[in-house]
């Protein structure tokens, strides 16, 4: 019986010190919990770096010099003599119209320059003689003047004429067109045969082919109304080409358009920009996918933080400590989250240029301070004053 009494007791105990453990553990697990209810935060620091500010422009790969050849006479399209990525020289000929008709109205030309010149021999001769008669009283001053008039009149003709034959000579000179530069055939639009019209006032005339200086090229891209104003002449861009997908290649602004390409469509309004490329690159071709950035700032050794870390908050929401007393409450500043002591604490900061993940940072903020640079979702909610960790 004593036994039996043993044994319930020794079960008791083990019982009161497994439940003793039990509550032990529980209430450790409950401290840990209680005292560590820090946000946990993703953390970096203010360093010094360098920094440029850019903006994109995408378009198309140009030739720097692009001429479209057209006709300066109408006809027909009798010779070829080039196709289309074809390599030609200055003063080349690369096509003939038909000369028939040209060549038929400077031989009329012609003949009517001899027939004014023939008349003109004979009234210079009877007014020399004329001349001399009059002087010597033996014939009237009106029969004197009609002699000097059709003289006259016959040299007027004359240059007329002589006008017509220059005229018809530079017509049979223009029915062979040649080439304007060195460069390449980078487009060729009309086939012998085809009628050729030339250009009026209010009609354009029609291009035969085009004709690119394929040794200077440049990228004619858009940019929007707000990134156009910090952009300039001489400002320094990198490069890329779709077709050139691992390349960079250098190049330089060399023209900012005054007016909008497309004022009003949908609301965008978008500024060509040309950027010429710093050397020739083989294979590089007009027509070309190509984005440029343009380097629009540039500073050196300064404050930066990562770009995610600099929010827009109202200065309500800035920690009393770091508060400005001189700005209205709901005014927006930029602002940061700094962690001193495991707190965070949001103080406003005045940020300078801004590069693709750094921002530049000229007041608010000391070298080697930490800063909260996410997760977005939790920047956006964390409040001064929140515990944290990294």
């Amino acid at each position: 019986m004593d036994r039996i009494k043993l044994k319930d007791m020794n079960r008791k105990r083990k019982i009161i010190l497994i439940a003793g453990s039990a509550a032990v553990l529980l209430v450790i697990l409950l401290l840990i919990v209680r005292t560590d209810r820090r946000q946990h935060v993703e953390l970096g620091k203010v360093s010094l770096g360098n920094i440029s500010a850019s903006v994109s422009a995408s378009g198309t790969v140009q030739a720097a010099t692009e001429v479209q050849i057209s006709a300066s006479v109408p006809g027909t399209i009798e010779k070829l003599a080039v196709s289309e990525g074809q390599a030609v020289k200055k003063n080349e000929v690369l096509a003939q119209l038909d000369q028939q008709e040209y060549r038929a109205n400077l031989t009329r030309a012609e003949a009517s320059l001899q027939l004014t010149q023939a008349a003109l021999a004979q009234s210079k001769t009877m007014y020399s003689r004329a001349k001399e008669l009059f002087n010597k009283h033996l014939i009237s001053r009106q029969d004197y003047e009609s002699a000097q008039t059709q003289y006259l009149l016959d040299e007027a003709r004359v240059k007329e004429a002589s006008a017509v034959v220059k005229q018809a000579k530079k017509q049979l000179d223009d029915t062979i067109i040649t080439s304007p530069m060195d460069g390449v055939v980078t487009q060729l639009k009309v086939e012998v045969g085809e009628q050729v019209v030339i250009g009026l006032p209010s009609v354009p005339g029609v291009v035969l082919m085009v004709i690119a200086d394929m040794s200077r090229m440049r990228v004619e891209g858009e940019v929007s109304e707000v990134d156009v104003v910090s952009i300039q002449p001489g400002q320094k861009a990198f490069i890329t080409v779709e077709a050139f997908i691992d390349s960079v290649f250098e190049g330089e602004v060399t023209e900012v358009a005054m007016s909008p390409i497309n004022a009003g469509a949908g609301g965008v309004v978008n500024f060509l920009v040309k950027v010429s490329l710093d050397d020739s690159v083989p294979n590089l071709l007009p027509g070309m996918t190509a984005f440029a950035d343009i380097i629009t700032a540039s500073h050196d050794s300064v404050l930066v933080v990562p770009i995610q870390s600099v929010l827009t908050k109202t200065v309500s929401k800035i920690s009393p400590q770091y508060r400005p007393k001189d700005i209205a409450p709901q005014t927006e500043v930029q602002a940061v989250f700094i962690v001193e002591h495991g707190t965070a604490y949001l103080v406003p900061v005045t940020a300078g240029i801004a590069g693709r993940d750094y921002l530049e940072i000229t007041s608010g903020l000391r070298l080697g301070e930490v800063v909260i640079t996410g997760p977005f979702a939790v920047l956006q909610s964390l409040r001064g004053g929140t515990a944290v960790k990294g």
